[in-house]
């Protein structure tokens, strides 16, 4: 039985910034980009591939590449939140993306942007 479809929405900052649009547009391999996109697709179908449950709600897709893509599925009002994307093979490291997304996720589920989405 196919699971329905949830609605996908990109966390923005309060001051409007969207930080998966923006490291999204970094991405320089269009393919690479296209595939990102088809696994958010299937995530909404309730498809997640490979992929990494993290405490507090937190979901990590996994890509070959290294390309992490960190998201927040809330069953009780069908969406798949988008907060940020990363890169385990970066200086800056997949643990530092990883908090990133927690705070992301924090600040939503705290602030006005959750309550407009009620």
């Amino acid at each position: 039985m196919k699971k329905s479809t949830k609605q996908i929405k990109i966390y923005e900052t309060k001051t409007g910034n969207r930080p998966f649009s923006k490291w999204l547009k970094k991405l320089k391999d269009q393919e690479a980009v296209n595939r990102i996109r088809k696994r958010i697709l299937n995530a909404a179908e309730g498809y997640f591939g490979d992929h990494r449950n993290l405490p507090g709600g937190l979901i990590e897709l996994k890509f070959r590449a290294g390309w992490r893509v960190y998201l927040a599925d809330f069953d009780y009002v069908c969406i798949i939140l988008l907060l940020c994307g990363g890169d385990k093979n970066t200086a800056k490291g997949q643990q530092a993306d990883i908090e990133q997304a927690y705070a992301y996720l924090n600040d939503f589920m705290d602030g006005e942007l959750y309550e407009k989405d009620k």
